[in-house]
């Protein structure tokens, strides 16, 4: 599990919020490459 720190410095070098960082992050973790591989489902 990545620190707090290094969260903030992956969602850096990605060009991305350390928000959406997480929620790939946690994303991967469940499911795995295909987590990430697609969008995920959206309400609307």
């Amino acid at each position: 599990m990545l620190d707090a720190v290094q969260r903030e410095q992956l969602a850096e070098v990605m060009g991305i919020s350390r928000q959406k960082a997480g929620r790939w992050r946690d994303r991967h973790a469940a499911d795995g490459l295909a987590g990430i591989t697609k969008d995920a489902p959206r309400p609307g």
